[in-house]
């Protein structure tokens, strides 16, 4: 199985924009541009001019951004429409709507092919030498799953349902794994040390916008478990009937015994499922493996009858930790508290008061949820507050936040059978890992340990981390990454497991754990994303500001900075090491000054030296250098820039 190598350190620098088109929005190259998108208008074929002007509105709204929704850029593109018949109001309404969608989804990454027309744009001065940065070259891109890291037979899965299902390969993969917790969760454990194991279960967060096809592709990876739990839950019926006649004829016989005082009773005779003749019939298990639509109190007791766990399939996140409580008592938050609680398996006792006033109790040993979930990446700061940040719920989850794509043109392949059949064997196999009984009689999950190569490697990706020094809003995230990788490695080993239909054991290996730190690596790029999503003490999101232009500065900053306490003094630190060797932004003093008010900088500190060296003399550094920006925690050498401290 391939295996992506280590990274020594989590560096989320963004890759340079693709070099086929210089996205500076500058005057000319941006006419260069929307020329060449009035050009391939005018190429749409018969019957599809409308799908033509929207996708190319759509890719030059990636390319230039805000630039693209300048008036001259919609007329333009809106005219071409109409000579090739398309309706006035219908052409203005496809371009606005492309433009505006293109320009929300970011730009490019390296990843992604730009279409024809934009590839063969001759824009001058895109050099290495003359290019200067814009602030969308160093934003708003996140590195691509490994896929790698996943046998050849599930990554050919994964390519397959996400060709037919129109979705980013990093969807497939998240529902994919989250697929694998849900199978595994409490069944199996790695095994660090004797006080240290973590489960398989994992809370993900899928996030990408409205129409993308979350939902049916979390239906369908989730398929045969919904069949298998199909299938148990219509044996629980039955035995639930039987269960429910012999408490009838359970309680006709005890009262019967009551009355007689002696005399023989007439009640009927009880059936084999009540056991011997004098006890009390056994209620049967509640055997479930999802949750969709429960309130948290009903999952307790569900709980109680599936040590294994249960997940979660949300297909709107949004609204799922409210709806956890709305039985609850005003102003309580049982359900994030239970969310906290689960993730680590922890030992729960519901006492609860019955009718006759005796209390009932419930004790759930290792309770353990799985969650895979989705949502708009608008909707984040509505989810997450800032104490939960400082509580550790964001950093329990795993977010994938994906791109959007154009659409591919119809017809789409269909899934091929084997696909399914992949997925169903899959599923059966790691649902068949079954948790052993202790000298207690309690059930247990099998604890596999790792072997001395993962161990070396673990403590080395470990103490990577360790050794860095994080703000406040991310050092939770860096720090609960150590136990996921452990997750995740054991999550890769049942996998390879199972992918060979082997459910012999063994250890996690050096492969496994080497592919685990790749994984973590991207969820730890991901979490950085998705924390600039999370509200501060005010409410207000860093992601979600009407200013967009100053909101990239400050998500910029944040970045390479991560300390939005001592920002002002890390900046300034940092200009006089040279963090700005090379770097030239594209921004003004008024603009630096928003990104400021954007992070809670407060502005009566205008006139002290730190400011105006911050908004004055970095500034003046950025416009002398040019090309990338060194990240504040790489160990490259680098010269000073010598600053006048006046």
């Amino acid at each position: 199985m391939a295996m992506k190598p280590r990274q020594d350190n989590f560096d989320d620098t963004p890759a340079p924009a693709p070099e086929s088109v210089n996205v500076n929005n500058n005057p000319e190259n941006l006419e260069r541009i929307v020329r060449a998108g009035v050009e391939n208008v005018k190429k749409g074929a018969k019957g599809d001019q409308n799908r033509t002007l929207n996708v190319t509105c759509y890719w030059i709204g990636r390319v230039l951004g805000e630039a693209a929704l300048q008036d001259h850029v919609e007329k333009a593109l809106c005219d071409a429409g109409v000579e090739i018949g398309i309706n006035q109001q219908e052409a203005a309404r496809t371009a606005r709507s492309g433009l505006r969608g293109g320009a929300g989804a970011g730009a490019p990454g390296n990843e992604e092919t730009l279409p024809q027309f934009l590839c063969e744009i001759d824009a001058p001065g895109n050099s290495e030498e003359d290019e200067s940065l814009a602030i969308d070259d160093f934003v708003g891109k996140l590195p691509p799953m490994p896929l790698e890291v996943f046998p050849e037979k599930a990554r050919e899965a994964i390519a397959a349902i996400a060709a037919s299902k129109d979705v980013p390969q990093d969807m497939v993969g998240a529902f994919f794994l989250s697929l694998c917790a849900a199978c595994i969760g409490r069944a199996r454990t790695a095994r660090y040390s004797k006080t240290w194991q973590e489960p398989g279960n994992l809370y993900f967060l899928v996030a990408a916008a409205t129409g993308t096809g979350k939902s049916h592709t979390m239906k369908f990876i989730f398929s045969e478990l919904a069949r298998m739990e199909a299938i148990v839950k219509m044996q629980y019926r039955e035995d639930r009937r039987k269960y429910e006649e012999d408490m009838v004829v359970f309680r006709k016989r005890s009262s019967g015994k009551e009355g007689s005082k002696g005399k023989k009773s007439d009640a009927p005779t009880c059936s084999a499922n009540t056991g011997k003749k004098d006890e009390m019939p056994k209620r049967p298990p509640n055997i479930q493996y999802v949750l969709t639509d429960t309130t948290m109190e009903a999952a307790m007791d569900l709980l109680f009858d599936n040590p294994r766990g249960l997940c979660w399939l949300i297909d709107e996140f949004h609204n799922f930790i409210p709806g956890l409580d709305r039985y609850s008592a005003k102003g309580t938050s049982e359900g994030k508290r239970r969310l906290l609680s689960t993730w680590d398996g922890a030992t729960i006792c519901v006492n609860r008061k019955a009718k006759d006033g005796v209390s009932n109790e419930l004790y759930i040993e290792n309770a353990t949820f799985s969650i895979c979930g989705c949502v708009q990446p608008h909707l984040l700061p509505e989810i997450f507050t800032y104490d939960d940040l400082h509580q550790g719920l964001p950093e329990r989850f795993l977010f994938v936040n994906c791109q959007p794509q154009p659409p591919a043109p119809d017809p789409r392949p269909e899934i091929p059978e084997w696909v399914e059949k992949y997925l169903t064997r899959i599923t059966r196999v790691m649902m068949g890992f079954a948790m052993e009984e202790d000298q207690d009689g309690r059930l247990r999950g099998l604890a596999i340990d790792l072997d001395d190569a993962a161990r070396k490697e673990w403590n080395a990706f470990s103490n990577t981390i360790k050794n860095k020094t994080y703000g406040l809003t991310i050092h939770g995230f860096a720090m609960k990454m150590r136990g996921i990788t452990l997750r995740l490695a054991l999550l890769l080993h049942c996998l390879r497991h199972a992918d060979d239909g082997d459910v012999t054991d063994g250890e996690i290996t050096f492969g496994d754990m080497t592919n685990a730190v790749a994984l973590a690596d991207y969820f730890f790029a991901q979490a950085q994303k998705m924390n600039t999503y999370i509200p501060d003490k005010k409410g207000n999101s860093r992601s979600a500001t009407n200013d967009t232009h100053a909101s990239r500065i400050a998500e910029l900053l944040l970045k390479h900075v991560h300390e939005i306490g001592q920002l002002e003094g890390k900046i300034e630190n940092k200009v006089l090491q040279g963090w700005f060797k090379k770097a030239r932004l594209k921004i003004n003093q008024n603009q630096l000054r928003e990104a400021f008010t954007t992070l809670n900088i407060e502005a009566g500190r205008e006139k002290s030296r730190r400011y105006r060296l911050i908004t004055t003399d970095v500034l003046d550094i950025c416009s002398k250098m040019s090309s990338q920006i060194k990240g504040v925690f790489e160990e490259d050498d680098f010269d000073a820039v010598e600053v006048d401290e006046r």
